[in-house]
C-alpha cells in the first residue's frame, strides 16, 4: 500500500532538514567543510524579534565563530533580508563573527535574490549596507557527495540532478547503509526524512514505487510531527474560514451587503484570533468601515523601493 504523503508546503522539507542537522551535526559540518570538532548547537529561537532561524553552531577554537545555516525550500525575494536579521541578532547575542550558509533544496527556490551578496541602497543609489552569504544548490551537488557522506546528509542524494537516471540503485545503497550503520529507530527517522525530501524532486507515484517495502517510517517522530502540524494547520484554516463567513453574515444582517473590496479584506485575514476579535466588533458596528478598521494594517513594502540586490 502506498504510504500516506503529508500535504507539503515548504514547511515539511524544512522540518526534515532541520531534524537531520540536529541529529547528525558532525555529518553536516563535514559536508560544509568545517574541520572543527569542538562545537555546540546554540539556541536559534529568535521569536521575540523575528521567526526562528534554522540552525546555528558555536565553533570553538583559535578563531571562534557562529555558523548560521538556513535551509530554503521556497523562493522569497526578501529572504536575504531575513538572513541578515538573523545574523545581526546572533551577532548581538554572542559577539562573535557570523558565517551564513544557505542551502537551496530545489531550483524552484533559486532566483536573483539568492546570490552571495545583498546590498541595500538609498534614494541616491548609494549602497549603505552589504551582507554576504554562501549558497549551496543541492540539485547541482553530485549525489555521491551526499551518498558517500554521513548518514545525516545521505537523504539529500535523491535531490541531485545526476541521481535521476539511477534512483533504484541509489535507494538500494541507502537501504544497505541504514541497515548496517544504524539502529531501527534512527533508520525510521532517516527514511521519513528522505521520503519527505523526495517530494521536492519526484512525483508521489515515483516516490511510492521507490519506497515500496520500507516499513516503520510512519512511526518516526519526524513524520508524525509533519502530520500533526498539517492537521493543526487544516483546523486553523477551517476555523478562519468559518469566522470569515460569520463576520460577513453578521455585517450583512445589521449593516447591509459589503462591497467586493470589504469582502476581500475580510478574507485576507487568516488568524482565528484576529478574526474572533473582528467578529465581536461586527456585532455592534454601525458600518463596514468600523469592522475593516480592526484589520491589522500590513507594513508597507518599502523594500522594493529602497533595496537592491547586487547580482555580480
Amino acid at each position: 500500500m502506498a504510504q500516506k504523503r503529508p500535504k507539503t508546503s515548504g514547511k515539511p522539507f524544512d522540518v526534515a532538514s532541520k531534524k537531520l542537522i540536529q541529529d547528525y551535526p558532525e555529518d553536516w559540518l563535514r559536508f560544509l567543510g568545517v574541520t572543527s570538532t569542538d562545537f555546540e548547537i546554540i539556541d536559534t529561537d529568535l521569536s521575540t524579534v523575528v521567526a526562528s532561524s534554522d540552525k546555528a553552531f558555536l565553533l570553538r577554537g583559535e578563531k571562534p565563530e557562529i555558523l548560521h545555516i538556513e535551509i530554503v525550500s521556497s523562493y522569497k525575494a526578501d529572504a536575504p533580508i531575513q538572513f541578515l536579521e538573523y545574523s545581526v541578532i546572533l551577532l548581538r547575542r554572542h559577539a562573535l563573527p557570523i558565517r551564513t550558509i544557505v542551502i537551496l533544496l530545489s531550483q524552484d527556490c533559486d532566483g536573483p535574490s539568492m546570490r552571495t551578496t545583498f546590498k541595500a541602497v538609498d534614494a541616491t543609489d548609494e549602497w549603505y549596507l552589504q551582507f554576504r552569504f554562501r549558497t549551496i544548490q543541492a540539485w547541482k551537488t553530485p549525489y555521491r557527495v551526499f551518498l558517500n557522506g554521513g548518514l545525516g546528509t545521505m537523504p539529500f542524494a535523491l535531490l541531485s540532478d545526476d541521481a535521476q537516471e539511477q534512483l533504484p540503485q541509489i535507494v538500494s545503497e541507502i537501504k544497505r547503509r541504514i541497515e548496517t550503520e544504524t539502529d531501527v529507530a534512527k533508520g525510521e527517522e532517516l527514511w521519513a526524512s528522505m521520503y519527505l525530501l523526495m517530494g521536492l524532486k519526484l512525483s508521489s507515484a515515483v516516490t511510492d514505487t521507490l519506497m515500496k517495502g520500507v516499513f516503520g517510517m510512519e512511526n518516526s517522530t519526524t513524520y508524525q510531527a509533519i502530520i500533526a502540524e498539517g492537521e493543526l494547520r487544516g483546523e486553523a484554516r477551517g476555523e478562519a474560514t468559518a469566522l470569515q463567513g460569520s463576520i460577513l453574515r453578521i455585517g450583512t444582517k445589521f449593516i447591509g451587503k459589503p462591497d467586493l473590496g470589504v469582502q476581500r479584506k475580510i478574507k485576507s485575514v487568516f488568524s482565528p484570533q484576529i478574526l474572533a476579535g473582528i467578529e465581536e466588533v461586527a456585532l455592534e458596528a454601525k458600518s463596514w468601515e468600523e469592522i475593516v478598521a480592526k484589520i491589522p494594517i500590513q507594513s508597507p513594502n518599502l523594500r522594493k523601493r529602497t533595496t537592491k540586490t547586487d547580482l555580480s
